[in-house]
């Protein structure tokens, strides 16, 4: 994770690397595992990287870097109760446990045939969020390739703050905070019978947002 003064992708947002110069990394961990988020959902969980306060200024773009791959099982109830619950196939099931499934988000095109690797623009609290599909480097493929497989290791999410905020000699922190309340999973109707059961279900846009943590 990381906050900049400019955004990285370049003010179009339409740049094929990051550009570092404006920007300060404050958590890094380059052995992490898988963590599970939705299992501390509305706790605070302390990861084992490594973590360092930028230097006083102000930054109007936080930014994190992760693995494009996603755990993720789910279940949805419909009006008329039918319940529905994630299976092994990526496809779906009327009882039982939910299955978790693990997808890899590698296109924001949905199979289009050319590679789409941003997605900008998402309105969150405070901000708006930009997400690009990239490698270990933060770089990602714009010349509109058939796909994106040349940087399609990672998901790199920045944040356009509203409000940018101030980092001071009183600052001792940085939280971030995953969304994922409305978030996270999706189910999908493609019937066309209106009768509101799912038949898809996938992984699905969530957010995040940086607080600041000062001293009295």
């Amino acid at each position: 994770m990381g906050v900049c003064t400019s955004h990285p992708y370049g003010a179009s947002k339409g740049s094929s690397t990051f550009d570092a110069s404006t920007c300060e990394v404050v958590y890094t961990d380059a052995t992490a595992t898988s963590t599970d988020i939705a299992g501390s959902i509305g706790t605070a969980s302390s990861l084992p990287g490594t973590s360092t306060l930028p230097p006083p200024g102000t930054y109007g773009f936080p930014y994190i870097l992760f693995k494009n791959e996603f755990k993720i099982s789910g279940t949805f109830t419909s009006a008329n109760g039918t319940v529905t619950t994630s299976d092994a196939s990526n496809a779906l099931k009327n009882s039982g446990t939910p299955v978790v499934i693990t997808e890899s988000l590698d296109d924001f095109a949905g199979g289009a045939g050319t590679c789409k690797s941003g997605y900008i623009g998402a309105t969150v609290t405070g901000a708006t969020i930009d997400g690009f599909i990239v490698d270990a480097n933060k770089e990602r493929e714009v010349t509109g390739a058939a796909n994106c497989n040349a940087h399609k290791t990672h998901l790199a999410g920045v944040l356009t703050l509203t409000a940018p905020f101030t980092i001071t000699p009183q600052t001792y922190g940085l939280n971030f905070k995953f969304n994922l309340t409305g978030q996270g999973v999706q189910f999908i109707d493609t019937t066309g019978t209106a009768n509101g059961i799912p038949n898809e279900f996938s992984s699905a846009p969530f957010s995040g947002t940086f607080e600041v943590l000062n001293q009295d």
